[in-house]
Formats: structure tokens, C-alpha cells, sequence
């Protein structure tokens, strides 16, 4: 599995020929994408029927590919729906959570417990604190947790919260899911491209 960042929180995620796309900036990137999740609704203009890549911009169950997908909607803010995402794709289980500015309660943040690797927001001004984010993560305690930025790119408030100041940041991250160890919280985080 090859995970790469390229802003914001859009997210390619790779395993051999198949692609996922979260939250792309870049409609050229459709063309390589096998699925295209968008974690807020409305986001952008897409033809709902495609079949490649396969849309997904609601909350609801879809299997694509043996790629299995739940995403639920967890907050409503400013006329945009929040979708959280559990995505099982190369026997890992990935969480995403949308950029939210209060903490969900916990029962709508259950479609994430036993994720292998969550997808989180890092702090940012009006939006959760990094100390929000941390209880979250202790919450749902991932084996991996990557950050993605709005503001600034660098989740210092969020490494100190974790007790992880020393983590630099990466190209990219290739992990296998026997590299990840349930539960550990480690915090990796990808410099966007």
C-alpha cells in the first residue's frame, strides 16, 4: 500500500493497479482513480452514474473491486454534509474523518473502532483543537495515524498532544498491514507533493 498526500485532505491511496482518491483537488487524477470518495457533500460536479472511476459522495455501503466501503454522516456544518469513511482496501482498514469543527459524539464515530490507519485533520484555526483531535485518536486508538493540514503543514500541536515531538515528515508511506501495530497510535505524517 502506497500512501501519498497532496493537500489539503486529498489523499491517493495505491495498491498495484487500483487507486482511491480522497477528497481530490484535480479532476485530471480521475482518470487513474478506480474510486473517488469525497468525504463533504456537496463538493464537485461528477457525473453520480460513472462506473470508473466510481463516485462515492454520500453516506451509505458500496463493495467496488473487493474494496469495501461505509461512510456515515456524522456532522452537518455550514449547509455541508461531514462523511466519515471505514475503507477496507488491501486487507487494511483505513478511517477517514472529515474536517469537522466539533468533536462528533462517540456512537457516530463507531464505523472507525478497529481501523487500522486513521486519516485526521491536524489543528487548525475554528476547527478542532489539537487536543480534540488526540481524545479522538485515544478514543478510536488506531495502529497509525496520518494528519492532513488546512492551515499550516506541520502538526506540531498534534505531535506534542501524542507524545510524538521527534516524527518527521515523509515522501510518501509504503506499508504492508502485518507493518502495523494495533492500537500503537504512531503518528507518521506525509509532506504534501
Amino acid at each position: 500500500m502506497i500512501i501519498n498526500y497532496q493537500g489539503k485532505s486529498y489523499f491517493k491511496l495505491q495498491s498495484g493497479e487500483k487507486i482511491i482518491l480522497i477528497d481530490p483537488t484535480d479532476q485530471r487524477s480521475f482518470k487513474s482513480a478506480r474510486i473517488v470518495l469525497s468525504t463533504f457533500y456537496p463538493s464537485f460536479e461528477v457525473d453520480e452514474k460513472s462506473r470508473n472511476p466510481f463516485f462515492i459522495t454520500s453516506p451509505g455501503e458500496y463493495d467496488i473491486d473487493d474494496i469495501k466501503i461505509y461512510g456515515k454522516l456524522i456532522a452537518y456544518e455550514n449547509n455541508v454534509e461531514k462523511i466519515a469513511y471505514n475503507v477496507f482496501f488491501d486487507e487494511i482498514y483505513f478511517g477517514i474523518l472529515p474536517l469537522i469543527k466539533k468533536v462528533p459524539e462517540m456512537k457516530n464515530l463507531e464505523l472507525l473502532e478497529d481501523i487500522d490507519i486513521l486519516l485526521i485533520q491536524s489543528n487548525a484555526s475554528g476547527y478542532l483543537t489539537s487536543e480534540e483531535i488526540a481524545k479522538i485518536i485515544r478514543q478510536l486508538e488506531p495502529g497509525l495515524v496520518i494528519p492532513y493540514f488546512i492551515e499550516n503543514s506541520n502538526p506540531s500541536g498534534l505531535l506534542k498532544e501524542l507524545n510524538q515531538e521527534n516524527v518527521l515528515p515523509e515522501e510518501k508511506i509504503t506499508i504492508k498491514k502485518k507493518e502495523i501495530v494495533p492500537n500503537k497510535m504512531a503518528l507518521r505524517w506525509i509532506r504534501a507533493e
